[in-house]
């Protein structure tokens, strides 16, 4: 990536649903999406962890972070709360990102880089254990996968909140509507 900013807004948006701190990932995810947009937010969804958890309270006093917090009192499954994310986020592009694997500047990249001609990218990450719903989905090896989709095309589409998979749905409904897809290897440990 240049020095400049591509991408005019970026919302982030990170599910964190385990008992544990989410400090790394949302810090990750802030770094890199201050360095490929013009403005940013992080949202991050706590589902169901009760009492909202330390980790992301800290870092909403934190400016420079944009963290925005929702909070679910109980577990609604993992694909409500990432549709209450979705729902949430403000900005041009929006990111879904899984909090177990944040998000690295080199895989950022790659994905920004393909949004100039494309209206979502999948960005795979391929080594390691395969993962069902995007293997079948991509039709090769994919452990899991980020996606970068345009705000305004994911607001045309009712996705169902209950569904686990829903960047996967998103991406099968973006294909039948028409819209420009992209699909890229992301680079593994900083390495392409």
């Amino acid at each position: 990536m240049g020095a400049d900013p591509v991408l005019p807004g970026l919302s982030v948006v990170l599910v964190h649903s385990a008992r544990g701190r989410a400090t790394g990932a949302i810090v990750a995810a802030a770094a890199a999406a201050a360095a490929v947009s013009r403005d940013f937010e992080v949202v991050v969804v706590e589902n169901g962890l009760g009492e909202h958890t330390a980790s992301s309270a800290e870092l909403l006093r934190d400016p420079r972070l944009r963290v925005r917090l929702l909070v679910h009192p109980h577990s609604r499954g993992s694909g409500a709360a990432l549709r209450s994310g979705l729902d949430a986020a403000r900005m041009p592009w929006v990111l879904l990102l899984d909090e177990a694997r944040p998000i690295e500047l080199p895989e950022l990249g790659v994905l920004v880089a393909a949004a100039a001609s494309a209206d979502i990218v999948v960005g795979r990450r391929e080594p390691g254990r395969p993962a069902g719903g995007w293997r079948r989905l991509l039709r090769r090896p994919v452990t899991d996968a980020l996606v970068l989709i345009r705000r305004d095309v994911l607001e045309r589409f009712a996705l169902r909140a209950g569904d686990k998979a829903i960047g996967a749905q998103a991406l099968v409904r973006c294909r039948e509507a028409g819209a420009r897809v992209a699909e890229r290897s992301l680079p593994v440990n900083g390495q392409p």
